[in-house]
């Protein structure tokens, strides 16, 4: 059993290893303003240009991006709607490179940075703050 649990880890790590780094950047609040959300219509959209700026740059060195966000969760019935939109933001702001950036609302093993408007810093097996507050 031991030996068969083994063999099991080292095909996982092998996998892990295959997967190609990427950075999340979340969408609302990050990418783009956050919507109002009392309007239906408003999808957010308007520009964050320091984000956007880097996001072209990590496209054009060849950099793995995705889009992180809640709109994508498979829970959401309202999914392909919900993304509709950052569909549209990409091929309207970005250049080419960046119009097919996945867009997902799960983390795995590749998840190198995560940039998001609601995340707090933690100092890796502290628990600590990363920005020293409590």
């Amino acid at each position: 059993m031991s030996e068969l649990k083994s063999q099991k880890e080292i095909l996982h790590i092998e996998e892990l290893a295959k997967q190609k780094p990427w950075i999340g950047v979340d969408y609302d609040g990050t990418m783009v303003t956050h919507p109002s959300f009392v309007d239906p219509n408003d999808h957010g959209g308007k520009v964050v240009p320091k984000m956007r700026d880097r996001v072209v740059r990590w496209c054009m060195q060849g950099r793995r991006v995705k889009i992180m966000t809640a709109r994508a969760a498979n829970t959401n019935p309202n999914r392909e709607q919900d993304i509709a939109p950052i569909r549209q933001h990409l091929k309207d702001n970005y250049p080419e490179v960046c119009h097919n950036l996945e867009i997902t609302a799960e983390k795995d093993y590749g998840m190198i940075e995560l940039w998001d408007d609601r995340a707090i810093g933690i100092i890796r097996d502290t628990g600590e703050r990363a920005d020293g507050e409590v």
